[in-house]
């Protein structure tokens, strides 16, 4: 079992990151490794990742589906990452705070791993996600400052 969680505060109210977040050009944009994403007609969200880390690489298919919202503060996501290394299934929510005219994004995930992904320590999966939610939190950041 994995259980990821941070928080990053974005220089832009609430109501300007949250169309982000659900568009299919930005996610692929700010997803590391992110070669396809597309969205079907019920939002459920389907794309291939290529990731190249230590001990940890190849392609991976990722389905997520969307289990529950509330704009523009709130997000619960389900989900499967699966490639020839193993799959994580888990879930994932997303809470978005003003603060002052800024916006806290909290996130909150777990997850279970099998297959060989299985046998590395949860520590380090945990570790090497948080690095890629970092990466993608901070290229939204400058998205954002762009717009």
């Amino acid at each position: 079992m994995i259980n990821i969680s941070g928080n990053h505060i974005f220089g832009a109210p609430r109501e300007k990151l949250w169309p982000l977040l659900f568009d299919p050009n930005n996610l692929m944009e700010i997803i590391p490794g992110c070669k396809s994403l597309e969205v079907n007609e019920k939002g459920d969200y389907h794309g291939k990742i290529q990731i190249g880390l230590a001990g940890i690489s190849g392609n991976f298919i990722t389905n997520i589906r969307i289990v529950d919202t509330d704009p523009p503060q709130f997000c619960r996501f389900s989900g499967e990452v699966s490639g020839s290394s193993g799959v994580i299934t888990g879930s994932a929510e997303i809470i978005l705070a003003e603060e002052d005219e800024n916006c806290l994004i909290v996130y909150n995930a777990n997850g279970i791993i099998t297959g060989a992904l299985g046998y590395f320590n949860p520590r380090y999966i945990e570790g090497i996600t948080q690095t890629l939610i970092k990466h993608g939190l901070n290229k939204l950041e400058r998205n954002l400052n762009t717009m």
